[in-house]
Formats: C-alpha cells, structure tokens, sequence
C-alpha cells in the first residue's frame, strides 16, 4: 500500500469516445479510490497545460502533482507514473511517444514491385502515427531482404525505401524482439550472440564453483545459461551441423565445470550423470511442444493457419491421419528450414498417445524423443 502514496497520474484526454465530463468523472473516481486506500497526499492538482514542465508547481515531496492536458482529437491515452522520473534527465516537454518492435513483412518475386508495395505500406504507417500523434525513429528503422544466399549474393538492384522523406538504410543482419536475423536464415549471427552471452555464464558458474554445492551450480546454469539455448529455438532450430556443436560443446563444458570434471572425461557420461538431453535433443522438444500448443490453438491463430490436418487435403483413409498434418512439399533444401515443414514431419513422428493429450504437462511427459 506504501506505493501508492507516490502515485502520479496525467490523463492526456480525448478523442471522439471521450468527453471532459468523463475524464473529470474518472478522476473523481480515482480520488475516492486513493483516499480508501489511505493516500493522504493530494494527487490531482489540476494546472494550466500552458505551463511549461520547469515551471510547474511541486508538492512537499518535489513531486509534479497531477495535470489535465487537453490535446486535441490525439485519441485516448493514460499514463501512470510513480515520482518525477520523467524530469529527471532534464526532460522539460512531453515525451515523444515511439512505436518499436514494430516489423512489416511483404514477399514477391520481384525487388521493384518490392520497393513499390512497402513505400506504399510505409506512407499508411507515416499518416498513421501523424494522425495519432506518434513520431518514428527514422534513424532505428531498417529494411533486409530475406532470400536464398545465391539470390542475395546475385541482387543487382538496390530498392530505394523511403518514410516521411527519409531514406531507410538495408542491413544484412537485425536483431528483432531478441533474434539476430540474418538475410539468408544461416542463423550465425544468432549462434555467435548465444556463445557470447552462455561464455559469460559459463564464467560465472566457474568462479562460484569453489562457493557454491553442485545444485546451486545447476541453478545458476539454469537461470543463466538454458534461457539462451532455449529461447525461439524453434524458429533458428534448423542449424547446420557446424552450429549445432558449437553450442554443444558449451553445454559439455558447462557439464565439467559443474561436477569438476577434466576434458578426459566423456561428456556423454556427464550429461547422463546430470540428467540433462542434448540441445539437439532439448530443440526438438521445444519443437514438438511449439506444433502441440499451434495445434490445440494455444498460441495465435495466425500460427495454425501454418498446419492443417490432413483430413481436409485429400480423402484417403490412412491410419493414424486423423491426427497428422500436412507436409507441405518444399520447392527447395530451403523450404525444408521452414517452421511448417519442420513442425509437421515431426508432429507426424510422434505417437498417438503424444498427439491425443489434453495437456501440455501430459505432452511433456508423453514425449519420448
């Protein structure tokens, strides 16, 4: 409860849903609700919006009260802030409001038509954000150009892609919502940021290692290096063979610093000795659990329109198809990469009794990859 007595709220009002009346109905609200809580500090101090930030009045605390700013027509926004953190790095106006982790993603055959169609989606983002009163960062604002290494390496034309004016730069390799991705789908700038960020967990778990007892070790290395091993593995799970030992031999290097064990040792023994799989293992699980959450629509629909049962695709009466999927036939080695193509043949692979569990935990437990 102590945390409410530092409790700022700014209401920016209001577009065609809501009318003065009602925001000033929704403070009055809030002001019962913080006084029952037992705030004994007035919080909406309403201020003429025409005063600069620097000038505004503080309370006893140095806090900003509370401030009705009145824009026009921006739509409906509220925002929450505990304490003067807004002003604290000399911020004297209203924060621009960024869009990130925002990503448009259009196919063809062509680079022109390319270049045509995202310039177009861009100009219907740009008047978006004017007509909300958002601004992009033009200067964080990337293109690439996915393709086979032969159709990247033989690209003859440079599409010019433009926002508000400004040209957006090309890049071979971007880091979206934590995946490094590359425009051929190798996934090596992906492996390099996960060997740079285990070998620094790997640091720590050896100089705790005289510290610590063997199942604080584990926990360290569960908290500090399996989240980099398992995160999206089911999208850059298709590594070559190259990739896939390099990860490994981080894990069996894990598995030596844990039970102190020397490189003579087998790392195969030590795994079994831990009770740990392999990550070549441990991927296709995550793989496996991926297709069963898609399948009993766990996850977004725009996920399951990538499988479909066979049942709707041809008529014949196979065993067992009533809980398979369609293998989509792949034009290239490429299309053998991709999440539908991976996903089905291995919910195929699986037993009846993995396919029929009406639980996550019952799947897990089914699995015997």
């Amino acid at each position: 409860m102590s945390q409410l007595r530092d409790l700022r709220v700014i209401l920016i009002q209001c577009g065609d849903n809501l009318t003065n009346a009602d925001v000033v109905d929704a403070v009055k609200v809030i002001q019962q609700w913080t006084k029952r809580k037992g705030s004994n500090q007035e919080v909406f101090k309403f201020q003429d919006p025409t005063t600069p930030p620097h000038k505004m009045s503080r309370d006893k605390h140095g806090f900003f009260p509370g401030v009705h700013w009145k824009l026009p027509r921006i739509g409906t926004s509220f925002c929450m802030w505990r304490g003067p953190s807004l002003f604290q790095n000399g911020v004297s106006s209203i924060p621009r409001l960024y869009a990130d982790d925002t990503c448009l993603t259009l196919t063809s055959h062509d680079p022109t038509d390319l270049q045509i169609k995202l310039n177009n989606d861009l100009n219907k983002v740009q008047s978006w954000l004017q007509a909300n009163k958002l601004s992009l960062n033009v200067k964080k604002t990337k293109y690439s150009i996915i393709a086979t290494q032969y159709k990247v390496a033989h690209l003859d034309y440079q599409p010019d892609v433009r926002i508000n004016g400004h040209s957006v730069d090309r890049v071979r390799t971007h880091r979206y919502l934590g995946v490094e991705i590359d425009d051929t789908l190798t996934w090596h700038s992906q492996i390099d940021q996960i060997v740079k960020k285990v070998s620094a967990g790997l640091a720590i778990l050896k100089r705790a290692r005289p510290l610590v007892p063997r199942d604080t070790l584990i926990n360290l290395y569960n908290a500090l290096v399996v989240p980099y091993f398992d995160y999206c593995s089911p999208v850059w799970g298709c590594i070559g063979k190259c990739q896939s030992e390099r990860l490994q031999k981080l894990q069996n290097r894990a598995a030596r610093i844990i039970t102190n064990s020397d490189y003579m040792t087998p790392s195969s023994g030590l795994l079994h000795d831990l009770g740990w799989d392999t990550l070549e293992k441990r991927r296709t699980k995550q793989l496996a659990i991926t297709v069963y959450n898609v399948v009993n629509e766990h996850f977004p629909l725009r996920l399951h329109e990538l499988f479909q049962t066979t049942s709707p695709v041809h008529t014949y009466n196979l065993r067992k198809s009533a809980h398979n999927l369609f293998i989509p036939r792949p034009l290239s080695e490429a299309g053998k990469h991709s999440l539908h193509y991976r996903g089905a043949t291995l919910w195929n692979s699986l037993s009846t009794i993995s396919k029929t569990q009406t639980t996550v935990t019952g799947f897990k437990e089914s699995l015997l990859i």
